[in-house]
């Protein structure tokens, strides 16, 4: 979840039923706060784990800028959309957006920040490409999109 700095921002036409998952307690504690005005549910949980949901499926599912933090190459944490497809509705759609890895870097300040935020394992995502995430996009969805902007990959799939 981060810190819900994007959410935050977002105009919405109508008030969103928002469920907010992390692993991180704190990160859940200070977007549940940033959000309140929506009441949102928190959810701590591994998003690397099955999920457990009994609940009515969403519209919308945002991987915003998480990929590149789990840990393992693209295959191993293309688990999560696996995890994440049971909980969206038949016309639903998962989005988000992730941090390339260091070939996919163009200049040589990207590279040795991407370097020194894999040396600390606060990213893993030094073999990260875009062919990569468009594969287990393509095994995991019948329809999706993929775009890349500078040193970040965008993309959005459905059912």
């Amino acid at each position: 979840m981060g810190s819900g700095f994007f959410v935050d921002h977002c105009h919405f036409p109508h008030p969103p039923r928002l469920a907010l998952m992390d692993a991180s307690k704190d990160c859940l504690t200070f977007s549940a706060t940033r959000l309140q005005r929506y009441r949102p549910s928190i959810h701590e949980h591994d998003i690397l784990n099955p999920i457990q949901w009994e609940r009515e499926g969403f519209d919308s599912i945002s991987l915003g800028y998480l990929l590149h933090c789990l840990p393992g190459a693209m295959p191993e944490k293309s688990i999560v959309f696996k995890h994440l497809k049971p909980l969206m509705k038949p016309k639903g759609v998962l989005f988000g957006s992730t941090l390339l890895g260091r070939e996919e870097q163009e200049t040589w300040a990207a590279r040795q920040l991407m370097d020194y935020y894999n040396r600390r394992g606060v990213f893993s995502n030094r073999d990260d490409n875009v062919d990569a995430l468009k594969f287990e996009l393509e095994c995991n969805f019948g329809v999706f999109e993929v775009k890349r902007v500078g040193s970040a990959a965008f993309f959005w799939a459905k059912l």
